[in-house]
């Protein structure tokens, strides 16, 4: 809706109660703010509950002696975007990155800075399926993790013929603990997750380790198949 201005009020910007004020080609206008469609679920409200720990923890006293070093460490370990360009992240960005990898596999924070960043990656992955029902699906790769080193295993939602992005699609269907060898059957989970799929389906599935002394990642592999 259209808003008059009077003698009192030239203008008006910015939100009050369930309305959003802005100017237009129209002029000063009122609509009604966007609601989300779809509610968090658990596992957002994990996540969120996760990272704003890890950020109250950072500010608290306990990092003082602390904050310095995470600092040094992420001014030393830049990481690149696609085109190479290296950026440096900040040390809170470094410590809460750590820590969010480490409660992902059900892990205590790390307060101390580690002195140096290092984590293996497999050399390649496969899987196996199944249609079932149940639906069975194990993935299986060469070049172990090391004894120190989890498996996160991600997997795209099911995508129909003709759909080939992963973006926004991809999430963590499960995790093993460290020095766990392939193969990886991930069954249950999967049923959990996607209980049906429709043959002809793309499915990409994601594999990387994580260091579980100083929760750094090691690169991700990726691959796909057609259901």
């Amino acid at each position: 809706m259209k808003i008059a201005p009077g003698p009192l009020i030239e203008d008006l910007r910015g939100s009050c109660s369930n309305l959003a004020i802005q100017m237009t080609i129209a002029g000063l206008t009122a609509r009604y703010k966007n609601q989300p469609v779809q509610p968090k679920n658990i596992a957002q409200v994990l996540v969120r509950a996760a990272v704003a720990s890890i950020a109250q923890t950072w500010k608290s006293p306990a990092m003082t002696d602390f904050r310095p070093a995470w600092i040094i460490l992420a001014n030393n370990n830049p990481y690149y975007d696609v085109w190479g360009v290296p950026h440096k992240m900040t040390g809170s960005a470094m410590f809460t990155k750590l820590n969010k990898n480490l409660n992902t596999l059900g892990l205590s924070m790390i307060l101390p800075a580690p002195t140096a960043l290092s984590c293996g990656s497999p050399l390649s992955i496969a899987q196996t399926h199944a249609a079932g029902p149940p639906q069975s699906f194990i993935i299986t790769s060469t070049g172990p993790p090391a004894i120190h080193e989890a498996v996160v295993i991600r997997c795209s939602k099911p995508l129909s013929p003709g759909i080939s992005t992963l973006a926004n699609t991809q999430s963590i269907i499960q995790t093993f603990p460290a020095g766990t060898n392939s193969p990886w059957d991930i069954s249950t989970a999967w049923n959990k997750k996607h209980a049906t799929v429709t043959p002809g389906d793309t499915v990409f599935f994601l594999v990387n380790y994580v260091n579980t002394i100083t929760g750094f990642a090691g690169p991700q592999l990726v691959a796909l198949f057609n259901w």
